[in-house]
Order: C-alpha cells, then structure tokens, then sequence
C-alpha cells in the first residue's frame, strides 16, 4: 500500500522507488492506495490540469509494467467538499497490478464506495472464485466466408422449412445454423492459423534461395504465388483475431499477436460480472 505526499518532488521520488522496486521482479505484484496524482485529464474534473504532473506518475506505471485492475463504484475518489463551483473531483486511489498479476488472479475487482464524511471513497480489492461458464455468446467470424463448405452449410440448413410466424422462422434458422457452425468453426479456426504458418515459411524459404541466387528467373516466378497466398491467408488470421479482440487500433495494421492475445485476457475480465447489486 501507497501513501503518496502532496508535494510534487516527494511523489517523484516515490515514482523511482516504485520503478527500481519492479526491476528483476519476475512475480506477481500489485500496489495500490492514494497516489495523490491522475493518470490522464480525464481524471480530474473543476480543475486546472497541469499535463506535467502526471507524465512522471504515467512514465513510472509503464515501466513498472502496471495497469489498472477492474473496478466499479466510485470513478472520481476523491473531492475536496467544497460547495458549487470550487467543488473539485478526481480519481488519486487506485490499485495496479502487473501482468503476472492480472494472469494469476483473473477474477479479482476493486469497488470504490461512496466517501461519507470523509474526502476520500474507501476501496475493497476482491478476489472471486474461479467461475466456468458453459455458455458462450456466438459470433460471427469474417474468415468463415473463405472456407470451403461455408456456402453449402448455409443454405443446407437455411432453406429447410419451417411454417410458424417469421421470427419464429428466422430464430430456428439461426439455431440449426449455430451447430454447424460450431463445427466448421473448429476445423476453420485451426486450418487459418496453420495456412498462415505454412505459408509464411514457404514464402521465406523462395526468398532466401533468392538471395543466393538473385537472377534466378524461375525463382522470381516461383516466388508470386506462395506470396499472395500468404497475404490472403495473414488476413485471415488478422481478421479472426480482430474479431476476438475488438480493439480499435487493429485497424491500423498492427499485426502484433502477443497484444491481441494480452487484450482478450483483459477483455474478458473487464466484461466479467462477479456480482449484481439491487
């Protein structure tokens, strides 16, 4: 736990401990409590920001390899209590953890309570039990349309009749549909990730004995093919990831599978219900 100063330099130094203490860590930790400081502009409201004095705090979270867990309750935990306009909120609690953290205990979440008498709002980090949930929302991936018996699947099962009213008809439709393509999910999604890796490796294998051997005209011909196959099939495999993680940048081209893969764990524990409150 963390209590940092008012002044400026003291956070600072705070800020390097907390950065040398991460250094040759190789397990799972977490800090929290009041850091006195904001992340981001966003967490300050009928306040001057002073962009300054967060990029120390923001620089020392990065390399600590920090984050914030999930939390509910209370965005704003703190306020000066003052009355109309010289009111002031902002977010100066918090609890980060690092990656090790995060894939240890999947299931943990902060609640910020109201503050009371008090300026601050009180904060409990909790670690639920481990839940399996049978059921899985269906999705629709873009690469199915690619995949050979996709077609003939959809119109086998969508052309089979049912008389009732028409929603009746569209939802029966959409649930034979769904087992089959559970099924031609499983094999697609295994064909996509092995058609990229085959073909990435072949491509580099014509690419390398050109570089032996530049003016080679049959491997300059022989090179095309194996290159648009592997475009064609990347895209796929980009396209099915994208689709998992459901992150804006993606659009962007950014081909790095180790941060999808980092943004689904923290997707699904953000989207993770541990409790209801009535």
């Amino acid at each position: 736990m963390v209590y940092a100063v008012n002044d400026s330099k003291g956070r600072y130094q705070l800020w390097k401990d907390l950065v040398q203490l991460s250094k040759g860590t190789n397990f799972p930790w977490i800090v929290g409590g009041d850091f006195n400081s904001v992340l981001s502009t966003q967490e300050r409201l009928q306040y001057r920001d002073n962009a300054n004095e967060m990029i120390p705090f923001q620089n020392s979270v990065v390399d600590c390899d920090l984050e914030d867990i999930k939390f509910n309750g209370n965005f704003f935990t703190w306020n000066n209590k003052q009355e109309g306009k010289d009111r002031v909120y902002e977010k100066l609690d918090r609890f980060l953890a690092n990656h090790k953290w995060m894939d240890k205990y999947t299931t943990t979440e902060v609640t910020f309570f109201p503050e009371g008498e008090f300026d601050h709002s009180p904060g409990l980090l909790s670690i639920y039990p481990n839940m399996q949930n049978s059921k899985k929302p269906s999705r629709y991936f873009n690469f199915w349309k690619n995949l050979e018996g996709f077609i003939d699947t959809v119109n086998k099962n969508w052309k089979v009749r049912t008389i009732s009213n028409p929603m009746f008809c569209l939802v029966s439709h959409l649930k034979k549909l769904k087992s089959c393509l559970k099924v031609l999910n499983r094999q697609g999604k295994r064909n996509v990730e092995i058609q990229e890796h085959e073909s990435y490796q072949h491509m580099i294998k014509i690419q390398q004995s050109l570089q032996q051997n530049p003016g080679n005209a049959e491997l300059i011909e022989a090179e095309i093919r194996p290159r648009h196959f592997y475009v064609e099939s990347h895209r796929n495999y980009i396209s099915y990831l994208s689709k998992k993680a459901k992150v804006a940048w993606i659009k962007s081209g950014d081909d790095n599978t180790k941060v999808f893969h980092a943004s689904l764990k923290r997707r699904r524990q953000q989207n993770t219900i541990y409790s209801i409150k009535d």
